[in-house]
């Protein structure tokens, strides 16, 4: 994928986006136009048909580039940077002139500081303009650096926005599936959003995948073209005398020229029509004009200027029949009269719901003498027939998603409203003689840790049973233990939804949750790191350095990957914990669990939360530690029953030890009477379920599950994160 952006950016983005640090968009019709050419480009770049269904959002997720509109930003800072290092031989009387694009400019500078002010010293541009223009003028190196770090927080800002709310989707469409929850409906601010666009011949009853496709329907079948086609007499505009040299440049000219159009309209210019895109006439053009010559404006008498007009919106027969008939028809035979009238023309659907939609207008303006309940009778066929719904053909055509995938907001909301269903009846999947316990971010493998206190109490207790420990860590398997990874995700929580996976323990990194980020040390520690998340953004800060943003989104993504391998294991009758630090008492502070989702999934049949401290089972620091329970409910007599103190330690873990090292890396790790409750405690629960000789692991799964069986111990800590690698090592 790298070599293909490499090459995409150099030898199609360049062109494509030639001389676009001076554009400015009259209208936002030309804006959008531009913005669905360049997602085009980039669905074709991940070989997407264009039918597929994906949105915008996943686009640049999947292709880890910035949006066109950072794509022009980037352009503009880049070319004021050109133009401040020319000095006085720019002219910049003109451009002072030029307000729409000094307006843009000002947004520019806003867009970037919101990106840097975190880890930038420049201070607000809008209050420190000068020196923002000292730096772009007399350090071109750092205001480069300035400009590639930008983009790479924009595109990591993005690609966590993306991950949060598709997961989250994801997280409520398995709690449905499951029955724990009611299928969640779409945001009431969803409703009014246009659905996926689906086109089609009306007098056929054919779908079409795309508009285009859509034409050449309309123009093999039935000989309709594009009206534009009708004002084109050759390669040149009658209007603006510009000469573009093909007829598909001129063609999408009058189309994108509201000026141009209803001039020729206005003065009545009709033409016959010409060979269009893709005939032989045009090809050849194309061969000898295209790329070579840029579009020539002729010098000449212009005629006098007109009233303009521009083509309708609705097919005049079909709109026509349908008023007429609300005066003429009866009420119970209107809706079979207007499918009638709407399959007897050749007609595309396009044209129809536009058709439709102005019938609809002109009835509402009340120029209709009728009765009101017949007038309102009918005005509810005429919208029932202008949506897809209402013509099963179309349905079949394959759809696209959402324009956008929700907000973080919309994503609270939802959850926020989602109703829980209380009276779900569990029935236990049955299990055979293997059972698989995962154990994700186990780190190392050590004297008294889970592992050991888990093969111990199936040993003492187990009647031919068997159980796989399988530890996923990178330490361990740096691609299977990967949590990074799709398709490491993607195995694991299939083999969870699957029942091959009959418990699990989850404690993702908490280095950047931890409220030792938000003590005061002073001075007398030097640097120390500092808060990334807060309460109103419990995801991420919107403005961090780009090491930061990583830790971020590592932590991100492998705390989402366990709460859907819980969700998974609820959907399966498993067991499952979900280990972080306990809530803090501040209630501004940030912390997993005031996490919509978690809120939620505390409510569910089968979860459950359990505090306690850590010091009491032998921690040197108190550490207060908060688990989600899923079908556990022994956990906290066996917790209280492994106690090692009566008192909680006094000693802290914040700041840094006499060696040098961070106070929490020793935390890292349980302490083995914690191991040996949460080892008896999941025994206990996997043992009382009975086994069938006709449950069976995969061959494969089992075979994978067996090689990530560790039993030599290792020696050093694995890190929390590393910035390249994305290395990980928890329990």
């Amino acid at each position: 994928m790298d070599k293909k952006k490499e090459l995409f950016q150099s030898l199609i983005l360049s062109r494509l986006l030639f001389g676009a640090e001076t554009w400015t968009f009259p209208d936002q019709r030309t804006k959008e136009y531009l913005h669905g050419s360049i997602m085009s480009l980039l669905k074709r770049l991940l070989h997407c048909p264009g039918h597929c269904p994906i949105s915008d959002e996943e686009i640049l997720f999947r292709t880890k580039m910035p949006s066109p509109t950072t794509l022009l930003r980037l352009r503009r800072l880049r070319y004021l940077g050109s133009l401040l290092a020319v000095g006085d031989t720019a002219s910049w009387g003109l451009l002072n002139q030029d307000q729409a694009w000094l307006a843009l400019v000002r947004d520019d500078f806003r867009w970037m500081w919101h990106q840097l002010h975190h880890c930038c010293s420049l201070g607000d541009p809008a209050t420190h303009l000068q020196r923002w223009l000292e730096v772009i003028q007399y350090h071109r190196g750092y205001w480069k650096r300035l400009i590639r770090r930008a983009t790479e927080h924009s595109i990591g800002v993005q690609d966590r926005e993306f991950l949060v709310a598709s997961t989250h989707l994801r997280f409520l469409e398995g709690l449905a599936a499951g029955q724990f929850v009611t299928p969640p409906a779409l945001p009431d601010q969803w409703q009014d959003r246009p659905g996926p666009q689906a086109y089609g011949c009306m007098q056929c009853g054919r779908a079409c995948r795309s508009l285009g496709g859509e034409g050449a329907h309309m123009y093999r079948a039935h000989g309709e073209v594009n009206p534009v086609r009708q004002l084109m007499a050759s390669t040149q505009c009658a209007a603006c005398l510009t000469e573009y040299f093909t007829t598909g440049k001129l063609k999408m000219h009058l189309r994108r020229s509201s000026a141009c159009r209803v001039t020729l309209l206005g003065r009545g210019h009709r033409e016959i029509v010409q060979p269009g895109l893709g005939s032989n006439e045009d090809t050849e053009r194309l061969l000898q004009w295209d790329n070579k010559v840029p579009p020539l404006t002729a010098s000449g008498p212009h005629l006098p200027a007109v009233p303009g007009r521009d083509f309708d919106v609705e097919h005049q027969t079909l709109y026509e029949a349908l008023i007429l008939g609300i005066m003429d028809i009866d009420t119970a035979s209107y809706e079979a009269f207007a499918r009638r009238c709407i399959q007897e023309q050749p007609i595309s659907w396009t044209k129809c719901r536009l058709t439709l939609q102005e019938a609809l207008r002109q009835i509402a303006d009340g120029f209709l003498d009728v009765e009101t309940t017949h007038l309102q009778t009918c005005t509810a066929i005429l919208r029932r027939l202008a949506t897809v719904e209402a013509w099963p053909f179309l349905e079949h055509v394959p759809s696209g998603s959402y324009p956008t995938v929700p907000s973080l907001e919309e994503i609270a909301k939802k959850i926020e409203d989602t109703q829980i269903l209380l009276d779900r009846q569990a029935v236990p999947r049955p299990v055979g003689k293997e059972r698989v316990f995962l154990h994700a971010f186990s780190g190392r493998r050590r004297p008294g840790d889970l592992q050991h206190y888990l093969e111990a109490a199936f040993a003492r207790q187990s009647e031919g049973v068997l159980l796989h420990v399988v530890s996923m860590d990178v330490v361990i398997d740096p691609e299977w233990g990967d949590a990074c990874r799709q398709e490491t995700r993607d195995f694991w929580l299939r083999g969870a939804l699957d029942g091959f996976v009959q418990g699990g323990l989850c404690g993702p990194p908490c280095e950047t949750w931890s409220q030792a980020r938000f003590a005061d040390l002073g001075d007398e520690q030097g640097r120390h790191p500092r808060p990334l998340r807060s309460l109103e953004w419990l995801w991420g800060l919107p403005s961090l350095s780009l090491r930061e943003q990583g830790q971020v989104a590592v932590g991100n993504e492998l705390l989402l990957f366990s709460i859907d391998l819980l969700i998974c294991l609820a959907r399966s009758e498993g067991l499952g914990v979900l280990e972080h630090p306990g809530e803090p008492e501040d209630e501004t502070k940030p912390s997993i669990w005031r996490l919509p989702i978690v809120q939620l999934l505390r409510q569910l049949p089968g979860f459950d939360f359990v505090d306690f401290a850590q010091g009491l089972l032998g921690a040197k620091s108190p550490k207060p530690t908060r688990f989600l329970t899923l079908n556990m409910a022994s956990l906290p007599r066996f917790l209280h029953s492994h106690r090692l103190c009566p008192d909680l330690p006094r000693s802290s873990a914040i700041g840094k030890t006499q060696d040098g090292h961070w106070a929490t890396t020793s935390l890292k790790e349980y302490p083995p009477a914690l191991n040996r409750a949460l080892g008896e405690s999941f025994a206990h629960h996997l043992l009382t379920r009975s086994f069938t000789h006709e449950s069976v692991i995969d061959d494969l799964f089992l075979a994978r599950c067996c090689s990530m069986h560790v039993d030599h111990f290792g020696e050093h800590y694995g890190p929390d994160y590393k910035c390249q690698h994305k290395l990980f090592g928890r329990r």
